[in-house]
C-alpha cells in the first residue's frame, strides 16, 4: 500500500506491518553532511533502546492505546473535537491539487490526471496541497487535506476502506479529517498500542515492528520477566505487591504485566499496565542506586575525631554557623567515627552554606591525622575552595595542597584539593583518602569518583541543586541525605520575566547597580554568534555593553583561560571592574560576593535549576538583588518555557523549584549517564515522574539491631549532638 512506510533503514521489517503515516510521504533526498557537533545516530535499534537481545523489545512499553474495536463509520458536525478518534471511511477515488497561491492545478480523475499516478514531476513540483475526497457508511463527504502532492495514493483504488486515527474539523460547511496514522490491518478489532520513539534515534513505528516480532515468541516474555525481576531484586509475588496488585484490579505477574502493555483487552487494561511498567521502573532504579551505594564495615574505617576539634573549628569562624549547619556538620562526624564508612549527599539550596559545612568535618578529620581529600568539577573551584580553607581555618590546617590536573601530590597528609583530574594521579601514586569530598557532584563523572574510593573511605557529595525525595528515591537510595535549608545571610531577591520591548528595564538596572557601588552581571546562553546570525552572546554583547559602560566590564566563560578566568574574577572582587557578561560558567559555585543585579538573556533556553542556580550568585553576603529573565517576545515564548520562567519567578525555594522541574521534565533523562550507578530503567525508554517514586515507597533500608538508621534525611540524632554543639 501507498502508506505504509519502511523502517528507518530503509529495509522492509518481517512480523506484521507498522502503522501507515499519511503524513510522511516526502520523496527521498540524499543525506545532509552532519553539522559539526551533531551526535551520532546508534548503530541499532537495540543501541537506541539500550538492549542486549533483540527478545528484550518488549521492555519497551507504548504511550498510550486505541480502542479500534469499534470505528466511527458515520461522521456528523456533533463529532468535531480536537480529540482523536478511529474513522473508518471510503476513499472515492477523487482528489484536487493546489499551487502556494491556493489555485487549483490539477483535480483527478480528469483527462490531465486520470489516477494519482498519472501525475507528471512538474505537476508533483508544484502542489503545495492535495485535497482528497472520502466518504462515510451515509455518503456524507469528508476532505482529507494534505500539504504536499498525493505521492503515497497511487496505488489506492476507489471504494478502498481507510481506517485512520485522526481528528475531525469544521470549515463552514465542510468537514475535514487530520489524519495522524492509519491503522493497520491487524489492529482493526483490537486494541492497537501506540509507542513513541527516540527523535533521531529510532521511530516508534520501528519499535511496533520490532515488538510485533516478538510478541508471539514465548521465550521473549520469559527472558523479559527475568529481566524485571533481576534488576528489581524481587519475587513475582513482591513486586506486583510493591506495585499496589489488588484481587479485583492489577496483576499476578511480570508476564501478565507484559502481555497487557502490548495486547490489552481493554485500553483502561493497557494504561495500567503502563502504571505498573512505569512503578517497576522507580522500584529498579531504586534497587540499583542501592546496590551501588551499598558500603561494608571496614576496620580502617572508623576515624579518631574529636569533639573539641570541632567546636574549635566551629569557635574560630567569623561569623557563626547556623542551626542546620551544625547539626548536619555533626552528623558527618558521627559518621566518620563508625566502621561502615559514609556513603552521604549533602543537599542545599543556593546560599544555604554548603562549603563551611563540609570543612568543618573536613577540618576535623585531617586533625585526627586523617587523608582528606577535594575534588571539584573546575579549576576555579578548587582554587576558591583551597583559599578559604586557609583563609578560615588558619592555624588548624598543617598543610593545604592544590594539587594541579595532571600534577604529583607532594604530601599524602595534607587536605588535597584538586580537580577530577586527581583519580588519574592518585591512581599513579597509590594514594587513597580516607575522607573524600566531591564537590558539585553534578558536574563530576562517576568514574572520576570512583577510582578515589578505597573499601575504608568516607564519601561525602555535595550537590548544588536542592535533591527532593522523589529524586533521593530514584538516583541516591541507599544514600545518607542531608539536607540544608537555612540561609546564613539574610537576603532579599526581585525576580522578574521581561521581554526585549521593556529592554529599557536592563540598561537602567545596570545603571543603577554601578552607581550604587554594586557588581551588575548579563548572562548569555552562548559565547560566540554564529556568522550571520543575529542571536545575542557573551562576546557580541561584551563588545556593546563595554562601549556603554567604558572600563567597567570583564568577560567570563568557559572558553577562557584558567589565568585569564582569574584575573577577571580578581578585578570584580577587588571592585576595579564591576559589570560581568558571562555565560553559564557563573553558574558553578563562583563566589563574588557583591553581585545585586543579573539579568539573563533568553532565559527560556534555560531550564529551573538552572536559572535557580545563577539566581544563587546574588548577594552571597546578604542585601537586596535583582533578577530578570530576558525573553525576546512573551507573546511567542513557549507555553512550557514560560511556566519554568513563572515557576522561577514565583519563589525563591531551590526545593519547591526542584519538584516543579521533575514534573514539568519528567525522569525521562535519568535512562542515561547517570552519576550513580546505572540508571538505564529496567522499561526501557519510559518516562518517570515524582508520584512514580513517592507512592507506597518501597523499603529498600533495613536498620540493624543496635545501629542507627542514617538514611532519613530529617532525622537529628540529638542524644549524641547535645554533647558536640
Amino acid at each position: 500500500m501507498g502508506l505504509i512506510q519502511q523502517s528507518p533503514s530503509g529495509e522492509r521489517m518481517g512480523g506484521r506491518p507498522s502503522a501507515r503515516q499519511v503524513t510522511s510521504s516526502k520523496p527521498v533526498s540524499k543525506a545532509k553532511p552532519k553539522e559539526p557537533g551533531t551526535p551520532r545516530k546508534p548503530r541499532s535499534a537495540l543501541q537506541a533502546l539500550r538492549l542486549e537481545d533483540p527478545q528484550q523489545i518488549l521492555l519497551c512499553p507504548p504511550v498510550d492505546f486505541v480502542d479500534c474495536t469499534h470505528p466511527i463509520d458515520r461522521v456528523g458536525y456533533d463529532l468535531v473535537s480536537p480529540e482523536a478518534a478511529l474513522f473508518q471511511l471510503t476513499y472515492t477515488g477523487r482528489m484536487r491539487g493546489y499551487n502556494d497561491k491556493r489555485v487549483e492545478i490539477w483535480s483527478c480523475p480528469s483527462e490531465r490526471v486520470p489516477h494519482p499516478g498519472a501525475l507528471t514531476w512538474p505537476l508533483m513540483k508544484t502542489t503545495k496541497r492535495t485535497e482528497i475526497d472520502l466518504m462515510d457508511a451515509g455518503g456524507r463527504e469528508v476532505h482529507l487535506t494534505q500539504f504536499f502532492a498525493p505521492r503515497n495514493w497511487a496505488s489506492r483504488s476507489p471504494g478502498e476502506a481507510i481506517m485512520a486515527l485522526g481528528c475531525l474539523r469544521q470549515f463552514g460547511a465542510k468537514l475535514s479529517i487530520d489524519v495522524q496514522k492509519e491503522a493497520p490491518a491487524y489492529a482493526v478489532g483490537t486494541i492497537w498500542a501506540q509507542y513513541a520513539g527516540i527523535p533521531g534515534q529510532i521511530s516508534g513505528e520501528r519499535i511496533e515492528l520490532l515488538v510485533n516480532q516478538s510478541i508471539d515468541n514465548e521465550m521473549a516474555h520469559r527472558a523479559c520477566a527475568a529481566t524485571v525481576l533481576g534488576e528489581t531484586g524481587m519475587s513475582d509475588e513482591a513486586l506486583m505487591a510493591a506495585c499496589g496488585s489488588t484481587e479485583d484490579r492489577g496483576f499476578a505477574s511480570v508476564r501478565d504485566v507484559l502481555r497487557a502493555l502490548h495486547r490489552p483487552d481493554t485500553v483502561d487494561e493497557g494504561r495500567l499496565a503502563i502504571e505498573y511498567a512505569k512503578r517497576i521502573s522507580a522500584i529498579g532504579l531504586q534497587a540499583s542506586a542501592l546496590r551501588h551505594h551499598l558500603r561494608h564495615p571496614h576496620p580502617k574505617a572508623p576515624l579518631p575525631v574529636s569533639i573539641g576539634d570541632l567546636k574549635t573549628c566551629t569557635a574560630q569562624l567569623p561569623m557563626p554557623l547556623t542551626k542546620g549547619q551544625i547539626e548536619v556538620a555533626t552528623q558527618v562526624l558521627l559518621r566518620l567515627q563508625e566502621p561502615k564508612p559514609l556513603n552521604g549527599l549533602l543537599s542545599g539550596d543556593v546560599g544555604t552554606g554548603k562549603t563551611l559545612t563540609f570543612l568543618v568535618p573536613a577540618i576535623a578529620a585531617h586533625r585526627a591525622g586523617a587523608r582528606v581529600a577535594i575534588i571539584t568539577p573546575r579549576t576555579l573551584l578548587a582554587d576558591q575552595i583551597a583559599e578559604e580553607i586557609i583563609k578560615r581555618f588558619d592555624g588548624l590546617v598543617g598543610d593545604v595542597e592544590r594539587v594541579p590536573t595532571g600534577g604529583k601530590i607532594k604530601n599524602f597528609n595534607a587536605i588535597l584539593v584538586s580537580t577530577h583530574g586527581l583519580s588519574s594521579t592518585a591512581a599513579r601514586q597509590g594514594y587513597a583518602p580516607q575522607l573524600l569530598i566531591c564537590d558539585e557532584q553534578h558536574k563530576l563523572s562517576a568514574a572520576s569518583r570512583e577510582s578515589l574510593v578505597a573499601p575504608f573511605t568516607h564519601v561525602l557529595e555535595v550537590s548544588a541543586t536542592p535533591v527532593p525525595r522523589s529524586l533521593a528515591a530514584a538516583l541516591y537510595e541507599g544514600m545518607e541525605i542531608l539536607n540544608l535549608r537555612e540561609c546564613p545571610v539574610k537576603k532579599t531577591i526581585h525576580s522578574e520575566i521581561i521581554d526585549m520591548t521593556d529592554r529599557g528595564q536592563v540598561i537602567a538596572g545596570i545603571r543603577h547597580t554601578l552607581n550604587q557601588g554594586g557588581i551588575a552581571a548579563m548572562i548569555y546562553p552562548k559565547v560566540n554568534t554564529a556568522e550571520g546570525s543575529e542571536a545575542q552572546s557573551v562576546t557580541r554583547a561584551f563588545e556593546s555593553l563595554n562601549a556603554a559602560f567604558p572600563g567597567q566590564g570583564v568577560m567570563l566563560h568557559g572558553d577562557m583561560s584558567d589565568d585569564e578566568m582569574r584575573t577577571n574574577i580578581a578585578m570584580l572582587r577587588s571592585g576595579e571592574k564591576r559589570l560581568v557578561v558571562a555565560s553559564t560558567v557563573l553558574e558553578i559555585g563562583i563566589d563574588i560576593p557583591s553581585v545585586n543585579f543579573m539579568a539573563v538573556r533568553d532565559a527560556d533556553r534555560f531550564g529551573i535549576s538552572q536559572l535557580h542556580q545563577l539566581r544563587g550568585r546574588l548577594v552571597r553576603n546578604g542585601g537586596v538583588g535583582v533578577f530578570m529573565m530576558v525573553v525576546e517576545d512573551r507573546e511567542k515564548t513557549p507555553v512550557a518555557s514560560m511556566e519554568r520562567l513563572e515557576a522561577v519567578a514565583a519563589t525563591n525555594d531551590g526545593y519547591k523549584l526542584a519538584e516543579l522541574d521533575l514534573v514539568q521534565r519528567g525522569f525521562g533523562e535519568l535512562d542515561g549517564s547517570a552519576q550513580s550507578g546505572s540508571a538505564s530503567t529496567v522499561f526501557r525508554n519510559i518516562k518517570l515522574g515524582p508520584a512514580d517514586f513517592m507512592a507506597r515507597k518501597l523499603k529498600t533500608i533495613r536498620t540493624e539491631p543496635g545501629t542507627r538508621n542514617y538514611n532519613n534525611a530529617e532525622t537529628v540524632h540529638t542524644a549524641r549532638q547535645e554533647r558536640l554543639i
